[in-house]
């Protein structure tokens, strides 16, 4: 009998790990708010890792549930002693890579934490909620044209004076709205209120 079990050992194996995933695919459906994401929370992978004990060298077994709601099998033999556990929806965040720019409005220097690829109104939208830098701002959307500003740190564009707020990047007036320029590292960013001819 046992000749039987180390003929046959891996075919056991991928046999145990079959019977394991239709049993979570089983609760999967039996169970469906588990797999699917709420309507607010995007769908994200999350995993449930099976750990062995600390005295076995057995293959660790890793279920992964996709965005779709299907279920992926994996399996290694590197032995593992932690067993980690993510709720569905729930993803662990790692450290994002935080870039950074200077904003000057009036006399006042604003410093601006952004990941790649932000835009400078939505940095800006991040800042006024922020509660270590004084700063407001209002702003007003046109379709088709995105976001525009109306007002910062109390002083509202005035269309009877013609006096707006305008940007300027790294010294030069800037050609594309805030709501479309996405900020680069380093970059200095200046507001100022003036008469425009617009």
């Amino acid at each position: 009998m046992s000749n039987f079990f180390k003929t046959h050992k891996r075919s056991l194996i991928v046999l145990g790990l079959l019977i394991l995933a239709t049993g979570f695919s089983a609760l999967a459906a039996y169970y469906p708010n588990i797999t699917q994401p709420t309507n607010n929370t995007p769908a994200s992978d999350t995993a449930v890792v099976v750990a062995p004990t600390k005295t076995t060298d057995a293959p660790t077994i890793t279920l992964r549930m996709e965005g779709d709601s299907s279920l992926r099998v994996g399996m290694t033999n590197e032995a593992t002693t932690n067993t980690e556990k993510i709720a569905p929806n729930i993803t662990a965040t790692t450290s994002e890579q935080f870039l950074s720019a200077q904003m000057t409005v009036g006399d006042k220097i604003y410093q601006l934490r952004f990941t790649a690829g932000e835009k400078l109104i939505d940095t800006m939208e991040k800042l006024q909620a922020m509660s270590d830098q004084s700063f407001s701002m209002a702003t007003k959307e046109y379709i088709g044209m995105g976001k525009f500003v109306e007002e910062i740190n109390g002083i509202k564009n005035n269309p009877a004076q013609s006096e707006y707020w305008g940007y300027y990047i790294n010294g030069i007036s800037a050609q594309i709205g805030a709501s479309s320029y996405i900020l680069k590292e380093g970059d200095n960013i200046e507001w100022k209120y003036a008469k425009s001819n617009f």
